[in-house]
């Protein structure tokens, strides 16, 4: 039976709570300590030269395992570590010279604050330049090798016919790490003691790791016992639901069940990770608002000489927050005004001629959206949760899917999940798929995944993701 074999190996692991590429965790550690060991070469030599002049200064190591963070936060930002992003030698050596541009104006910083000499920032910038340098060529080099099955995780798809095969091209598609796919369909005049055998022998010959139940029919009779030393000797046996969601990212809605919604780990909340999160909000916010303010005045300002579409400077609209409570939010206007005379909301449209110029701009790398960190100053709004609906809206997708009014569950954010993911939805379809990542945000929201969410926004402003 052929596998669908992937270009990077050993699947995903769970780090306080999010899923990652595991290949790319240890990309990431690795190229830490490359960094390191370049920087600290760097630092200590520029160091041990200003002993003699007695100036006090921080350890070298602590500054080069500061620095080398710096390089891997803003590779991360750039997207580097995304399972998903390409390889293709262009498009790394883009990202890393963003990444290195960012990395040299945070390095300024850090060195005005600690008060260590800018004579330094010579060595130490080439040293981190080298660094990025290394972690392309290593990089390249990856793609010249190709890993072979034995390193892959090998996953058994098993079911009753079509779920099985929908399962199987789902994770093909969706899949942000290796696997070499197998599939066995338990026949219908087959004893589940006879298919246990058959069960078994394939999981044996093809050294299966992990299992996925996929059956249309919910009274079918399984090999139970035959799962049950499977588990004991370490092979994960799932359901379609929990695989996927670990795969995707998000919840298909499709093999969903209200059992399994009650019974799976997520959807909780403690008053730790409220405070946690408030602090976030507050402490990031005033330091995005503070480092954006150039931005704010400009774009202002091109609002209000763009003659192509006079008016306000500001958009203020109802939207549904926490709990479905009602909120102002407060946005760069993007469109002309009276853009609904009609008084009927309206979604927004590819190319929509609603939008100015200078709309489609601010639309196009997100800067519409500065004005919400007011929003998240004053408690309506998070840095990252689902994005905040009309009440027009919420109404009409609250009667398409019963688990749309549980998006209002957490706060809504200026950047999230799903908006990461999917593109400005163009009409109610499009939303009850957004729904699915939103969903799996509510359902396994942390500081790390927050926290990467607002790394992977970097990219998305910059490159100018998935805007209408």
């Amino acid at each position: 039976m052929p596998a669908a074999h992937r270009p990077y190996p050993w699947g995903r692991t769970r780090i306080f709570g999010v899923y990652c590429s595991s290949f790319r965790v240890v990309q990431a550690i690795i190229e830490f300590f490359l960094a390191l060991g370049i920087v600290y070469a760097a630092t200590h030599y520029k160091f041990s030269a200003d002993v003699v002049n007695a100036q006090v200064l921080p350890s070298a190591l602590t500054l080069s395992i500061a620095l080398s963070m710096l390089l891997i936060v803003c590779n991360c930002g750039m997207g580097l570590y995304c399972s998903k992003q390409s390889d293709h030698p262009p498009h790394v050596l883009r990202r890393l010279a963003l990444s290195f541009l960012f990395s040299m104006v945070a390095l300024a910083l850090i060195f005005l604050l600690v008060g260590v000499p800018f004579h330094h920032i010579n060595a130490i910038g080439i040293a981190m330049a080298l660094s990025l340098a290394i972690f392309y060529l290593v990089r390249i080099g990856l793609l010249k090798y190709s890993f072979g099955t034995s390193l892959t995780k090998k996953v058994l798809i098993v079911g009753d016919g079509e779920l099985a095969t929908d399962v199987f091209d789902r994770l093909y598609s969706y899949s942000e790490s290796a696997y070499s796919l197998f599939r066995l369909k338990q026949p219908t005049d087959v004893t589940p003691e006879q298919f246990g055998e058959q069960l078994l022998s394939m999981v044996s010959e093809h050294n299966i790791s992990e299992i996925v139940l996929a059956y249309s029919d919910r009274r079918r009779k399984l090999p139970v016992s035959v799962l049950i030393d499977c588990k004991l000797s370490g092979i994960a046996v799932r359901n379609p639901v929990e695989f996927l969601e670990r795969e995707s990212g998000l919840i298909h809605f499709d093999f969903l069940d209200m059992g399994w919604i009650l019974s799976s780990e997520g959807f909780h909340d403690d008053v730790v990770g409220r405070f946690a999160k408030r602090l976030l909000d507050i402490s990031a916010g005033l330091a995005l608002l503070v480092i954006a303010s150039p931005i704010i005045v400009l774009t202002a300002l091109a609002i209000k000489l763009d003659k192509s579409g006079p008016g306000p400077i500001f958009y203020r609209q109802i939207r549904v927050g926490l709990d479905g409570k009602l909120f102002k939010v407060c946005k760069f206007r993007s469109m002309y005004t009276n853009a609904e005379a009609d008084g009927k909301a309206q979604w927004a449209a590819e190319n929509d001629a609603r939008i100015t110029k200078v709309g489609a701009y601010l639309r196009k790398y997100r800067l519409d959206e500065l004005p919400q960190l007011f929003n998240v100053l004053k408690g309506e709004m998070s840095l990252v949760g689902p994005r905040p609906e009309r009440p027009e809206f919420v109404s009409q997708l609250s009667d398409l899917h019963m688990l749309y009014s549980d998006r209002h569950r957490v706060k809504p954010g200026l950047t999230g999940w799903a908006q990461m993911r999917f593109p400005y939805t163009a009409n109610a379809n499009d939303s009850i798929k957004k729904l699915q990542y939103d969903m799996y945000y509510v359902k396994n929201r942390s500081w790390l995944l927050d926290v990467l969410i607002l790394l992977q926004t970097v990219e998305v402003v910059l490159c100018g993701k998935g805007a209408r």
